[in-house]
């Protein structure tokens, strides 16, 4: 059995990092084919920053594109031939298995992002147009 030898050890700061997402919204954002990869955003009103959520090497996928209240949570499958990780969200039916997961903070959306005294951006921009 192939397992990278810190993927079961990773296993515990990945669920710590996606717990302190709890409630926000996740949306499948991206695919791409070349290394193929599987982007989920998870971002929500307030928050200073979102989380990008990269699967590598997906091999089962379930659930919708988009959804209200995540509460993902991760664990490693031991499985012949090859060992994967499991990420889920059991409230919407949401589920990737992969070969690795990263994760990484970064700009939230920018229709998010909150209206300055001058009046630009965010929420109320769309409101005044």
């Amino acid at each position: 059995m192939f397992w990278p030898r810190d993927i079961p050890d990773r296993v515990p700061g990945l669920q710590e990092t996606l717990a302190a997402w709890d409630g926000c919204v996740g949306q499948l954002e991206s695919y791409g084919m070349s290394h193929p990869t599987f982007t989920l955003w998870v971002y929500g009103k307030g928050r200073p920053t979102s989380l990008k959520i990269y699967c590598a090497m997906p091999r089962y996928i379930r659930g919708p594109t988009g959804w209200n209240g995540c509460q993902f949570t991760v664990r490693a499958q031991d499985a012949k031939p090859l060992g994967y990780l499991v990420i889920r969200d059991d409230s919407a039916d949401f589920e990737i298995r992969c070969f690795h997961i990263h994760t990484e903070e970064r700009p939230p959306p920018h229709w998010l992002a909150p209206v300055s005294a001058g009046g630009h951006g965010g929420e109320g921009a769309a409101a005044r147009d």
